[in-house]
């Protein structure tokens, strides 16, 4: 489902992968890793450019920030 060309491109539901990219702080290579993996849901403009579905792309982030901080630990520095 997720190389189905985008009928209607100017829908706010797309972003662009320079977008998605700025939003998840990686590259641009990464975002198409994640798209051709998976990770991420959109399709193809008429002309072949990738557009990322909004929602992928933050169901994505909040998933990473889960990741990279799965919880407060607290440490006990007493002597």
């Amino acid at each position: 489902m997720r190389n189905l060309y985008v009928l209607d491109m100017n829908s706010d539901r797309y972003i662009s992968m320079k977008d998605a990219a700025l939003v998840l702080e990686v590259s641009t290579s990464t975002v198409r890793r994640y798209y051709d993996e998976g990770l991420l849901l959109g399709g193809r403009t008429a002309k072949g450019h990738r557009r990322i579905l909004r929602t992928s792309v933050s169901d994505l982030r909040e998933k990473l920030i889960q990741k990279e901080s799965p919880g407060i630990i607290f440490h006990n520095n007493r002597r």
